[in-house]
């Protein structure tokens, strides 16, 4: 959360309040799937649990996604 709010606020923008809204606005600007965030953020929560079965593919996502954030992050530090 810490990363994606710095990210908003490093485009300007206020973060939600809401820990799904910051995932969610995050990646509109980054252009990386909310959707294995999501899950990490509902299972921390408590709100539901990854299943063992889908560990493997939810963590696969999210590295992915963090790839994707550096990758926004390095072209922006390269513009700025």
């Amino acid at each position: 959360m810490v990363l994606f709010r710095t990210l908003l606020r490093a485009h300007g923008e206020q973060a939600p309040e809401a820990p799904a809204d910051v995932v969610l606005r995050a990646a509109e600007l980054a252009g990386f799937d909310a959707a294995p965030f999501l899950e990490v953020v509902a299972h921390a929560r408590g709100e539901t649990t990854i299943p063992t079965s889908k560990v493997d593919a939810v963590m696969d996502a999210y590295h992915a996604g963090l790839e994707r954030l550096v990758a926004h992050v390095d072209a922006l530090a390269h513009t700025a």
